[in-house]
């Protein structure tokens, strides 16, 4: 694995050492797990900003919904 140098506050390096000897984790693969939860969260943002956009145009919501009865209708095939 490669890695680079980043450069950040004194008080973000406090925190990273604190969370590091509470966890028993380097620094490192915090910083990565927080990176990961980080575009995770943007990403939901992104997700519920689109879904709230949908709602909020009528047309589409209800071309949404017509959308959603026809799957829901494939739930009922079974399978023998």
């Amino acid at each position: 694995m490669t890695t680079t140098t980043i450069r950040i506050s004194k008080s973000v390096h406090h925190v990273l050492m604190e969370i590091s000897h509470k966890t028993n984790k380097s620094m490192n693969s915090i910083i990565d797990e927080m990176t990961i939860e980080y575009r995770k969260k943007i990403f939901w943002e992104n997700v519920n900003s689109s879904f709230e956009k949908l709602k909020g145009d009528s047309s589409k919501w209800k071309e949404e919904m017509e959308e959603r009865k026809l799957w829901n209708t494939t739930l009922n095939d079974t399978h023998e």
